[in-house]
Parts: structure tokens; sequence; C-alpha cells
């Protein structure tokens, strides 16, 4: 796997909680081997280039990561990868193009780590947010915001039959810029 990708981690410094210094996340990504590490943000959003021989696929890239981030972090964090492919398929595939454009920060992809429940649940109980899971992926449009919302991550785990990691639709752009970045510099 030649291919730049993303890790995206779980729960990583949101509200105090699960609190991982960028700077050391870079370190131990890179003392594995793999190149052109970076992060963007401070919430667990790492770019890399999986080191020339690691021949594994995503879910042994997953296992390596969060195996080692639990060592040398002593944290329970979860993560997903995404290729760019990966990447540009949930730009392209989002079904929520107003919210996408009028309120980008309140329009959240939630990252599954395995297939999800296809199809639109009913969440109606929870509030006026409309969600959409497709393959691994979930699409929040969270129309009055997050802030106090009653559709938590719990709930859309629960929704999808998978774990997950949101993301806002600037950061899912943001990244799938990165990436394409990443790999342009690789080539």
């Amino acid at each position: 796997m030649d291919t730049p990708v993303v890790a995206l981690l779980q729960a990583v410094n949101l509200g105090g909680r699960g609190m991982v210094p960028m700077a050391r996340l870079r370190e131990v990504t890179a003392a594995l081997g793999h190149r052109d590490v970076s992060t963007w943000l401070a919430t667990g959003n790492l770019l890399l280039r999986p080191r020339p021989d690691f021949t594994g696929d995503r879910a042994e890239l997953v296992d390596e990561l969060t195996g080692r981030f639990r060592a040398e972090l002593d944290l329970p964090l979860g993560l997903v990868v995404r290729t760019l492919d990966q990447m540009s398929a949930v730009v392209a595939a989002n079904p929520y193009p107003e919210a996408a454009a009028d309120r980008p920060s309140r329009l959240i992809v939630m990252f599954y780590d395995g297939p999800v429940a296809e199809g639109s649940p009913d969440l109606t109980r929870y509030g006026p947010e409309s969600a959409t899971f497709h393959h691994e992926e979930g699409y929040i449009d969270y129309v009055d915001g997050i802030g106090r919302s009653k559709l938590t991550g719990k709930v859309l785990d629960r929704a999808a039959g998978a774990k997950g990691s949101g993301r806002n639709w600037n950061t899912v752009l943001a990244l799938t810029r990165k990436l394409a970045d990443l790999g342009t510099v690789a080539g």
C-alpha cells in the first residue's frame, strides 16, 4: 500500500478528553517508518504514506497504528483509515449538497470501522437532523447545530451498527485536498 492515507482518530482532544499531543502522534507514527507524516488540526487527523515495506491492507494498518498508539500513548484510541480514492468517493456521494453549501460546519460525516446499515434511519425522536448511511460512512445534517442536539455519536453508532469518528464537511474537504497534495508529492 503506497497510497497516501488519513487515519481519523476517535474522540481525540474533544472537551478536555482523550488528550493527545499531535507532535507525539506524528513522532510515534514516523518511528514506525511511515513517511510524510503530518496532522491537520488537533482533533486526530493523521496523514501519511505507509512505509515502503508495508504490504498490508487498510485493516492491517489500523491494527498497527492502534496497537502502537495504545502502547506509546497509553490511551485506548480507536481509528479508521481512508485513502484518497475513498475520501473522494465520500465527497462525491454526499446526499446533502445544500447543507454542504449553506452550513458545512453542521454537516458531519461519520467514518465507521466497517460496513454500515444502508439507508436513512428514522431519527426524528432525537430532533430535526437527517442522516443517511452509505458503505462505511454516515452523513448527518445537523440543521440546528451540534451543541445541543440529542443525536450523539453513540446514537449514530447504534443506528449504523459500527463505531465511527466524525468530521465536519470543511474538514472532510480539507483532508481530501491534503491527501491529493500528498499523492502529488509522492508521485
